[in-house]
């Protein structure tokens, strides 16, 4: 399956990862690894699941490491469309309450 990144999700991506290497560059090549895997593997289908705050939506999000990434399938294709924080959902989730 192709995947392509929004240039916004791309951005978020680098700046993931630039944030994770600044404290452990391990950490930073296994968050890589294993959201490549996540994402180009058949069966991770699994572990993609529908947006619990909209579940409506054609989006889709996984958990890798500390992230939610965000996916929408389109044309035989997946893209990324969002690379954020756990940290970050809950505290945008606090606001809107």
């Amino acid at each position: 399956m192709m995947m392509r990144f929004t240039p916004t999700a791309r951005t978020q991506l680098r700046v993931a990862v630039d944030r994770m290497a600044l404290q452990d560059g391990a950490e930073a090549k296994a968050f890589v690894r294993a959201l490549d895997d996540r994402l180009r593997n058949p069966d991770a289908a699994r572990g993609v699941h529908p947006l619990p705050e909209f579940p409506e939506q054609p989006a889709r999000e996984t958990v890798v490491g500390s992230y939610r990434v965000f996916l929408r399938e389109v044309s035989g294709g997946r893209w990324v469309i969002g690379v954020w924080p756990i940290d970050r959902t809950r505290d945008a989730r606090s606001e809107t309450c």
